[in-house]
C-alpha cells in the first residue's frame, strides 16, 4: 500500500545544445542543458572530454538551473580562463560534452547524449 504522504520521484530528461556547435577559437561558445521533469531544481554538471586518443583530459563545470535550463558560456580560447583544465579540453579542435542533471527531491538524475563540439 502506498503511503499517501510519500511523494513520487519522477524521471527526468536532459537535452544538450550548443550555440554554435562549431566555434571559432576567438569566439564564445554556449552550452545549454534543458531538463524536463516535475519543475526540476538543482544543478547540472557539464562534462568536457578531450576526444584525442592520446590524452583523455576531463573537465567538469557545475551550473545551477534557472527554471529548467542551465547555461554555460565558454570564453574565447585566447581569453584568460580560470579553469585551466577546461581551457585545455574546450580549445582543442574536437571535444565531447555531456550534461548531467543531479536530480532533486521530485526528479531522478539524468544525462544528455554525448555531443561532439568543435573549435577551429
Amino acid at each position: 500500500m502506498l503511503d499517501p504522504g510519500r511523494q513520487e520521484v519522477q524521471s527526468s530528461t536532459t537535452l544538450l545544445q550548443s550555440e554554435p556547435n562549431s566555434a571559432a577559437r576567438d569566439a564564445t561558445q554556449t552550452f545549454v542543458a534543458n531538463v524536463s521533469g516535475k519543475t526540476p531544481t538543482g544543478q547540472v554538471v557539464f562534462v568536457f572530454k578531450d576526444d584525442s586518443q592520446v590524452d583523455q583530459r576531463i573537465a567538469r563545470v557545475t551550473v545551477a538551473l534557472k527554471g529548467p535550463v542551465a547555461t554555460l558560456v565558454l570564453p574565447s580560447c585566447d581569453a584568460n580562463w580560470t579553469e585551466k583544465k577546461l581551457h585545455l579540453v574546450a580549445c582543442t579542435s574536437r571535444f565531447l560534452v555531456t550534461a548531467r542533471y543531479k536530480g532533486d527531491d521530485d526528479n531522478l538524475k539524468s544525462s544528455s547524449q554525448e555531443m561532439v563540439a568543435f573549435r577551429y
